[in-house]
């Protein structure tokens, strides 16, 4: 793509040339992409291969020094797509609505203006009945990365399962909810014998393969093994085998991190995260994942449950429409 000059003006070479790959990189791509997905198109694409000969062609006195070099260089590259992208849509030379930030979330404070107007727009709402209260399972769907809501909570969706974004290590007071949250749910009542009957719960995991991403497994397994809740924990991605075979681009594990020298003895020298995965391929196969487990423990189809949804909902509408019609509020 060629950019026009008059909205270039005064911008350096390098900060032209990223901006312009980034308008190429997002026109690939039907939804919005965070800064890191950007950067992993970046490196895909060979854009920062420079650094990689660099480092193979220089005499390092030590492995770990050689990989330090990289880990600041990328920094760096990082760093450079990100002011690019900040440029670019300031020069409104990049779609605002292309690029997303899930690390400010927003909490708006819903109002109306009178009952009557409440009252209309419930009416549209969606009803969703627990397709799980009789199930002897219990699942959640987990991740570490705040930037995969957009692609994993419609999936979990589907499944009727509540979905959490742990950003990272999950906190002591996210782990004890969750804990609480799973002592409640852990027993239900059998329909024939009324006697309550343990559930399975599940945690259905998604996170990066790094240092600190199965640190992270250890922390919740631990947590809970601790306080003697039972659970089964599944990470179901990303995993080494599946980096390998889904040819995911590598980042060196970083020598600063205290747990990169157990992971580099088990591992190699070689770390993954869910971003590098490209996201016109993540939904397909992240759903495929979870399908794999959810559907071992679901006694519903996920199509049968819409249709009772919706036949709830319409009956939910109706019931609107009447008190609408009693209060003379018809339009």
């Amino acid at each position: 793509m060629v950019l026009v000059k008059k909205s270039t003006k005064g911008l350096g070479k390098r900060t032209i040339l990223y901006i312009d790959r980034i308008i190429d990189i997002l026109a690939e791509f039907k939804m919005p992409l965070t800064i890191r997905q950007i950067y992993y198109q970046f490196r895909a694409l060979g854009y920062f291969k420079d650094i990689n000969e660099k480092a193979e062609t220089t005499l390092w006195e030590t492995e770990e020094e050689k990989t330090k070099w990289i880990v600041k260089q990328l920094g760096k590259r990082y760093k450079w797509v990100m002011d690019a992208c900040k440029i670019g849509r300031k020069r409104e030379l990049i779609s605002w609505k292309r690029i997303r930030d899930t690390s400010r979330p927003e909490y708006k404070y819903y109002s109306f203006d009178d009952l009557e107007a409440w009252v209309k727009e419930v009416k549209d709402f969606d009803v969703h009945l627990n397709h799980w209260k009789d199930s002897k399972y219990y699942l959640e769907v987990w991740t570490e990365k705040d930037a995969m809501t957009n692609i994993i909570k419609p999936i979990a969706d589907k499944w009727r399962l509540s979905f959490y974004v742990t950003k990272g290590f999950q906190s002591l007071t996210g782990l004890w909810k969750a804990e609480k949250r799973k002592k409640f749910l852990l027993q239900i009542v059998d329909k024939k014998t009324k006697i309550l009957k343990k559930r399975k719960v599940i945690i259905i995991y998604l996170g990066d393969f790094d240092p600190s991403g199965l640190c992270i497994d250890e922390s919740i397994k631990n947590f809970f093994k601790e306080r003697n809740v039972d659970i089964e924990f599944e990470r179901i991605c990303l995993t080494k085998k599946q980096a390998m075979a889904l040819e995911l681009m590598p980042e060196p594990c970083n020598p600063a991190d205290k747990r990169t020298k157990k992971f580099i003895e088990k591992y190699g020298n070689k770390a993954w995260e869910l971003d590098a995965i490209s996201p016109n391929r993540f939904p397909m196969y992240i759903e495929n994942e979870i399908n794999k487990i959810v559907e071992k423990y679901a006694d519903f189809d996920p199509a049968d449950a819409d249709e009772k949804d919706d036949e709830v909902t319409e009956e939910f509408s109706d019931l609107i429409q009447d008190i609408i019609d009693e209060k003379g509020w018809s339009d």
